[in-house]
């Protein structure tokens, strides 16, 4: 479909074992601010960190910035009491506009 909306597309092929490699590199890291990790995806997943001195704000921008500092990748976080409420929050300001 987007071929025939877009005849000029360029389609690459997909390097699925960077993409699983890189998912592997970032699993790493969340793991090493808890073990408490529920993945959905290569690409998501939930982090209960309620036992993590760190305030939840404070610490999901360290979390993202490790991520950009080891991959060079952008990542999203979204906070909240329950997975939906973070899920919801993970949305805004995607994607992610800086690291600041």
């Amino acid at each position: 479909m987007a071929l025939q909306r877009c005849p000029n597309l360029i389609v690459l092929p997909t390097r699925f074992d960077v993409y699983r490699r890189e998912a592997a590199v970032i699993r790493g890291i969340l793991y090493e601010f808890t073990s408490t990790i529920e993945p959905l995806s290569l690409d998501e997943a939930y982090l209960d960190v309620t036992e993590h001195p760190s305030a939840p704000g404070m610490l999901a921008r360290e979390i993202r910035q490790k991520i950009f500092r080891r991959t060079k990748l952008t990542s999203s976080a979204g906070i909240g009491p329950n997975k939906l409420i973070a899920k919801i929050a993970s949305e805004i300001n995607k994607p992610m506009a800086s690291l600041k």
